[in-house]
Parts: structure tokens; C-alpha cells; sequence
């Protein structure tokens, strides 16, 4: 079986494109030895299997994270995947990226290149024309012209990649012509690679461009004396040049890169009009007041619309109850009624809530508003001691803190990187949105929406307030970044294959757990209710919300049946409405939104916890997280209860 690796900028469409090649279902899994995904999938062309590899994206092989370690490691053969062709994806409004990306690769000795121009349709809605034969014949290398939203062009992509693949197309990438000093330094080093690590000669010539491309993660990988060597280098080249090497061979490769898509692009794209809504959507006050305003929007439609769904769905599920409850004999009546059918049926009532907002949010991101949103808030982050880039696990911690604790890796700065990891559990996340969604619905009509959107813009602050401490207590006074890293997409309209197609895939995990965890957690809810004694007799369960109350009840206002709740909320936050309905709890609207608060901002999940401690790597840290965010859920619960009892 051929491996056909996708190499490409983030955001070119590489996942969209692998989906169309194999028409199956996607396999996810990790690379071995860390969390970052690794998405493969198998078809067949002309009697020939293929297995695809969708690498992370990256804009260069010079590694500054995980991800582009994993990518550069995986085209130096040192992963467990060895590629036969390997497929450069570039945005066909951004060529000039793409192809000095695949020139990067062609310098490693990879002459097995094929490109595909993705997003064909959108150049020439905008009036921008690519000559893919030009572009071809100045390359060298098959170039296959497509859209992948409209999966016009997969099939000449799987021929071209079966001509490289079996050898009747041989391509010949040009290479980029560097200053005198800077060849001879590459072929001094190259030399010292054959004679110490035995690589081969186009291989040892790129690995030479790498390293005096400052690539500091690959001279400790090979190891001896090279990283001094290549300091040594870099001082006589800078010297010798009167500039920075890197900033002279990333030049070289991008003046040959933009001479070839000159060649063969006409047009000009009209973004004049994007310019002018940009301007907008990222300006300092007009950008903030209308992100409120979407974010307020986006609350009262996943509201209005959730509670036409949720509300039969609750009917349902009582109905189910009541049944079981008559028609069944105790104990299985009861397990049925009120540890099954009240406390998984509660849950899933929430669904609706969950896919209407997910829906919409993916929609948003597949306009490529929420990029601007992150330029919008990349500024103001570094204040806090976090990276531009923070606004991106943020972002994903709004599905599942898990994946943006992981998805952290792509922030440079390492203690930037850490405060990010550290301070994430304070974002809300979707299992948190179900707990805000039931609590807040039941508060009086006109409150519903506000009370929601107060509870997420408290929980964004608490993660900037906490994210500051941390900064502040492990490395000192904070030092802002200079600068923004948050490249913005090309507006448009969504697509509703992508957005369906993602919004099943993160909502799907809200009725995995469901049918799991949340399930198992309701029934050991119920058992603990009817043992030693039955609910309202002595019950253990009641025994531990009694036990609990006292400082529930002194700082929150909550009875013992919501101290049992969140509780049981550290396994999985979606048990807070499970155990509600289980222990059969009627909350005072105070009471209800001080619940939700103290859900949103307290302890993380399990899984959350030990995400933290596999990227940390450190229970001090991990420890740290989690104190800070009961203490700060503490404090900020004890003061809204304050001011609802004041109030």
C-alpha cells in the first residue's frame, strides 16, 4: 500500500480534500508518544490501494511546535510513516505560500511532489485566474487545479498522484538560489552530515539549509556538537553578509516562489470590499460591541429554538419515567424512572441546545468570523501573559477543554504555552453550556438569555484573571508580546456540507457520553439514594450532601441535593443536571444561576485534569490549575450569592 502524505498551510482544506479522495470514514488516533491527532484513511485508484496521512499544518519545516516537529519528522523518514508522494495543498488566493512551502520540501531530496490548488471556485468568484499548465511547466511538478468544498478535481488529483506514485511523471522542482557565503556554508555542513550521520547527499544538503534556518529542535536531534557548529555558522554568515542568514534563505526561496505564481496567476482578487468590513470586525470598539452582539445572538437563537426541541424531549422522558415507575416492580421501576429516564433523559433534553449552538458557531467559523474575532482579542491577551495563539485552544476549549489543552502546542513561547494550559479550565466549555442551558432556562423569561451570556463573559474573564495570577506567581511581572500571529481568512459564505458534517462530529461526543459516563454516573446516583436507606430516610447519598451543606449553604446559598450535585459534577459537568433531576431538586431562580456559575468555573472534569498533567507533565502545576479554579469559583460564586441575596 502507497502512502500519500498531505502537506499544506493551516486552513487550506487538506481534511476536506482526504475526505473526498477516500469517501470514508475518517481514522483518528494520535502519533505515537504524544496527543497531537493523526488522521488517516484508505481508498483505491486503478487497482492500487493508498493510504493518506493528514499532516498538521504547518508554513514551514523549521519546527517552532509539536505539530511542525511531527510534520518535519515525518519528511525526514523519522517517523513510523515513509511517504511515496507527498501531495502540497496551497489556497489558490494565496499561492505564493504554497509553493514556497512545497520548494522547502523539494530541498530535502523529495522530488515525489504533487501540488493541488485548493479553492479554484473562490479565485474566480473573486476574479483572480490561475494557469495551472504554466504554473505546472515552471515547477515542474504535476499541479492539479480543485475545489474541494464542490470535489471538482479529485479524481485528476488521484491520477496525478498515481503517475508519481508508480513513475510516469518524474518531477524536477527548481531550487532557490542563495548567496555565495550561505552555499558554501550549506556544503560545509552537508559535507559534515554525510561523513558523522551518514545521510544521503540531497538529504545532508537539506538538513544544512535547515539548520542554519535556525532550526534548533533538529540540531539537538542530531546531536554531538552541531548545535555550536551551527552557531559558529551563523556568526560568520551574518558577518560575512551583513544580515541574518535565515531572514536571507527564507527570502531567496520566497523571491523564486513569488517569480513562479507571477508567471502564472492573472487578475487581481476584489477585496477591496472584505478590506472595508475588515476594518470593522477587528476595529477595537465596533469589532468588541458586535462580537457581544453575535455572541448575545447566537445565546437567543440556540434558546428559541432549543426549547421548541428540548421541551417534548423532556416530556418524553418523564412520560417514560412515570411508566417505569407503575409499570415496572422496585427496584427496576425506580432504576428505570428516576436513575435512567430522569437523569440521561435530562441530558439528552439538552441536545437541541447543544447542536443549535454548535451549529451556529461552526457556521461562524466557516465564515471566517471567528478569525477575526481572535485578531480582535490577540492584542489584549498578551497583557494577561498569554500569546496570540491562546486564542486558539481557547477557542476549541469552547467545544472541550480537552482538545484545546492539547491543541495549546501551538504556541511558541513556552511560558506563554504553559499559563494557556494552566488557565483553559476556565473557558466554558459544551458540557458546561448544557449545565448553563437547564439552570438558566428555568429563571423567569426575560433573564434567560442575559443570565447565560453574563455566565460566559464571567468565566472569559476569570480564564484572563487566572491566566495573570499564574503568569505572575511562576515567572514574575508580565512582558507583552509585540505584534499579532492571527492570520485572517477570506470571508464567505458557509458551506453547509462542512458545517453539518463538523457540527455532527463535535455534537456527537455530547451522546457518546451520554450513553457512557453520564449514564453510569446517574445510575450510581440513584443506587446511592436508595442505599443504606431510601431518599429522605438517610440515604448515603443524602449523608454526603449533609456533610457538604454547611459550606455549600454559608458561601452559596445551595441545600445539600446541589452540593451532591457538583460533586458528582468533577467526572463529567453534565452530571450536574443528571443528579438535579435524579435527587428530584427544585431550585429558587438565585439559587438555580449560582449553581450554574459555580458548575461553569470550579474543578474540571477527569479527563480535563489529565490532560493537563500529560502536557504539564508536572502534578504541581496540575495541582495549581485546579486549586485556582476552585478558589476562584469560590470567591466568585460567594460574591454573586451576595449580591442575589442583597438584591
Amino acid at each position: 500500500m502507497r502512502v500519500v502524505a498531505l502537506v499544506g498551510p493551516p486552513n487550506v482544506g487538506k481534511t476536506t480534500i482526504m475526505s473526498r479522495l477516500c469517501r470514508t470514514s475518517l481514522e483518528v488516533g494520535n502519533w505515537a508518544g504524544v496527543t497531537v491527532e493523526r488522521r488517516t484513511c484508505v481508498y483505491e485508484f486503478r487497482g492500487s490501494r493508498y493510504r493518506v496521512v493528514d499532516l498538521p499544518g504547518t508554513y514551514s519545516l523549521v519546527t517552532t511546535s509539536e505539530d511542525q516537529r511531527i510534520t518535519r519528522d515525518v519528511l525526514l523518514g523519522r517517523l513510523d510513516e515513509h511517504p511515496d508522494v507527498i501531495v502540497v495543498v496551497a489556497d489558490a488566493l494565496n499561492l505564493v505560500r504554497g509553493v514556497s512551502l512545497l520548494l522547502e520540501i523539494a530541498e530535502l531530496g523529495h522530488t515525489h511532489l504533487v501540488l493541488a490548488v485548493n479553492m479554484m471556485d473562490e479565485a474566480e468568484r473573486l476574479g483572480l485566474s490561475v494557469d495551472a499548465q504554466t504554473l505546472e511547466r515552471r515547477l515542474r511538478v504535476p499541479v492539479v487545479p480543485l475545489s474541494a468544498k464542490r470535489g471538482t478535481g479529485i479524481r485528476r488529483l488521484k491520477r496525478a498522484i498515481a503517475d508519481v506514485a508508480e513513475g510516469r511523471i518524474e518531477p524536477d522542482p527548481p531550487r532557490a538560489e542563495y548567496p555565495r557565503p550561505i552555499l558554501v556554508a550549506v556544503r560545509r555542513l552537508a559535507e559534515e552530515l554525510e561523513r558523522g550521520l551518514g545521510e544521503p547527499r540531497e538529504r545532508a544538503r537539506g538538513l544544512a539549509i535547515k539548520l542554519l534556518e535556525g532550526d534548533v529542535d533538529l540540531a539537538e536531534r542530531l546531536g554531538g556538537d552541531l548545535s555550536e557548529r551551527v552557531e559558529r555558522l551563523h556568526r560568520e554568515l551574518s558577518e560575512a553578509l551583513g544580515r541574518d542568514p535565515r531572514a536571507e534563505i527564507k527570502r531567496a526561496r520566497d523571491d523564486l516562489a513569488s517569480e513562479i505564481v507571477r508567471a502564472a496567476v492573472s487578475g487581481r482578487p476584489a477585496l477591496d470590499r472584505q478590506a472595508r468590513l475588515d476594518r470593522v470586525l477587528v476595529h477595537p470598539l465596533w469589532g468588541g460591541l458586535l462580537a457581544g452582539v453575535v455572541l448575545s445572538g447566537v445565546f437567543a437563537l440556540s434558546f428559541y429554538l432549543g426549547d421548541l426541541l428540548a421541551e417534548p424531549l423532556e416530556d418524553a422522558f418523564d412520560a417514560l419515567g412515570d411508566w417505569a415507575r407503575r409499570a415496572l416492580p422496585d427496584p427496576w421501576g425506580g432504576l428505570l424512572g428516576d436513575g435512567v429516564f430522569a437523569g440521561v433523559g435530562a441530558v439528552l433534553a439538552m441536545y437541541p441546545y447543544i447542536l443549535i449552538m454548535t451549529l451556529l458557531l461552526t457556521a461562524l467559523e466557516d465564515t471566517g468570523y471567528t478569525a477575526r474575532v481572535a485578531a480582535l482579542l490577540s492584542g489584549p491577551l498578551s497583557r494577561f501573559g498569554l500569546h496570540g495563539k491562546s486564542v486558539f485552544p481557547a477557542a476549541l476549549s469552547l467545544a472541550c477543554n480537552v482538545p484545546g489543552v492539547t491543541g495549546a502546542r501551538i504556541i511558541d513561547d513556552p511560558r506563554a504555552l504553559t499559563v494557556t494550559v494552566l488557565a483553559l479550565p476556565a473557558v466554558p466549555c459544551s458540557a458546561r453550556l448544557t449545565v448553563i442551558a437547564y439552570l438558566t432556562g428555568h429563571l423567569p423569561d426575560p433573564w434567560r438569555v442575559p443570565a447565560a451570556v453574563s455566565i460566559y463573559a464571567i468565566a472569559l474573564l476569570t480564564f484572563l484573571g487566572t491566566a495573570a495570577l499564574l503568569h505572575r506567581l511562576l515567572y514574575g511581572p508580565i512582558e507583552p508580546h509585540a505584534g499579532t500571529v492571527v492570520e485572517l481568512p477570506r470571508m464567505r459564505r458557509p458551506h453547509p456540507g462542512t458545517v453539518f458534517r463538523v457540527t455532527w462530529l463535535r455534537s456527537n461526543e455530547f451522546l457518546r457520553k451520554a450513553g457512557t459516563v453520564i449514564l453510569a454516573a446517574s445510575i450510581a446516583i440513584w443506587a446511592l439514594t436508595q442505599y443504606p436507606a431510601p431518599l429522605g430516610h438517610g440515604s448515603a447519598v443524602e449523608v454526603i450532601g449533609r456533610a457538604l451543606e454547611p459550606v455549600t449553604g454559608a458561601l452559596f446559598g445551595l441545600d445539600w441535593g446541589s452540593a451532591v450535585a457538583l460533586l458528582t459534577g468533577v467526572l463529567a459537568k453534565e452530571t450536574v443536571v443528571s443528579t438535579i433531576k435524579t435527587l428530584h431538586l427544585r431550585l429558587a431562580p438565585a439559587q438555580a444561576y449560582v449553581l450554574a456559575l459555580v458548575s461553569t468555573l470550579y474543578i474540571p472534569c477527569a479527563s480535563t485534569i489529565g490532560a493537563i498533567y500529560s502536557e504539564t507533565g508536572s502534578a504541581r502545576l496540575t495541582a495549581l490549575s485546579v486549586a485556582l479554579n476552585l478558589g476562584v469559583a469560590t470567591l466568585v460564586g460567594g460574591l454573586a450569592h451576595l449580591a442575589l441575596s442583597v438584591a
